[in-house]
């Protein structure tokens, strides 16, 4: 059976905003291999190559083997240009250093998590890139009773992490929405409220509920009014022997005189009620208050 460039899809136009080179490059490399040109035809694959890439590209490859055309330089040598120039050396240290900061964000999928890690994990030629990527996958992941089901599984190899974690979210997203979904079927999420507090007769004792926090009771009062969930720094280092990791955020909070509450960071933690169970954002306070 032969094969014609009619018959392969090319990767077609390089877009360095979207699409990685190394990933480009090898799709191109592929469709070159089956067309037949790549190894025994360079020039003809440099000319597929050159026609396809687009205005921007071929503009870069120029100004990269100037003074020479691109026309006129070898298949071969146009190739390790782009990759000098996309794909320069990097500090192994460094890109190490950003491997082991990087937890999984908010409302960030397992799926995008582990796409995340596996990238930054291959700029830093781990050895043992897989047990890194387990224990950066264990360590970082969100939710908290997860966690500890992957720190008790033994001989916990990454490919199980990473199916263990898959096998939880998909549960986990049907029962509980995240809270970009919350907001967007609230249209009130984001309105000033304070219902049952104050009336013509005077001020309403708080309404206080008891929740299990990461296993541990405590009272918090309810306020529809406060559009996030906060504990003062006081309440938070008491309430665990070992509290749960602070991670830094930029949220920012005024009270209903517009005061600035000094934020400390946020914890994710399991939160139930009842019979009602979830994951949810606790933000930490400068001080002593009230948990709301």
């Amino acid at each position: 059976m032969s094969w014609g460039a009619a018959n392969i899809a090319l990767p077609g136009q390089f877009n360095p905003k979207t699409d990685r080179w190394c990933d480009y490059k090898e799709q191109l490399l592929c469709a070159l291999h089956v067309i037949g040109v790549c190894d025994s035809n360079l020039e003809k694959a440099r000319s597929l190559f050159l026609s396809q890439c687009g205005k921007e590209m071929y503009s870069l490859i120029a100004s990269l083997l100037v003074p020479e055309r691109p026309t006129n330089v070898d298949f071969n040598n146009i190739m390790p240009a782009l990759d000098k120039f996309y794909e320069p050396d990097v500090n192994e240290i460094l890109e190490a250093g950003k491997f082991h900061r990087r937890g999984q964000l908010q409302d960030e999928s397992i799926q995008e998590f582990v796409a995340a890690i596996s990238l930054l994990g291959a700029k830093c030629k781990f050895m043992d890139l897989k047990r890194q990527l387990r224990d950066r996958l264990v360590l970082e992941v969100r939710d908290d009773r997860l966690r500890r089901e992957l720190l008790k599984t033994k001989d916990l190899m990454y490919e199980n992490a990473v199916q263990m974690c898959l096998n939880h979210q998909a549960p986990v997203q049907e029962l509980y929405p995240s809270t970009s979904e919350l907001k967007q079927n609230s249209s009130s999420a984001t309105e000033p409220m304070d219902i049952g507090r104050i009336t013509i007769k005077g001020t309403l004792k708080p309404i206080m509920v008891e929740l299990d926090i990461n296993g541990t009771k405590h009272v918090m009062e309810l306020d529809s009014g406060a559009s996030r969930t906060i504990i003062s720094e006081e309440a938070f280092w008491k309430l665990w022997s070992v509290a749960p990791p602070l991670y830094p955020t930029n949220i920012k909070l005024v009270t209903w005189t517009r005061d600035t509450l000094k934020v400390l960071g946020v914890a994710h933690v399991q939160v139930k009620l009842g019979n009602k169970e979830a994951q949810c954002e606790l933000i930490v306070v400068a001080g002593s208050g009230p948990s709301l």
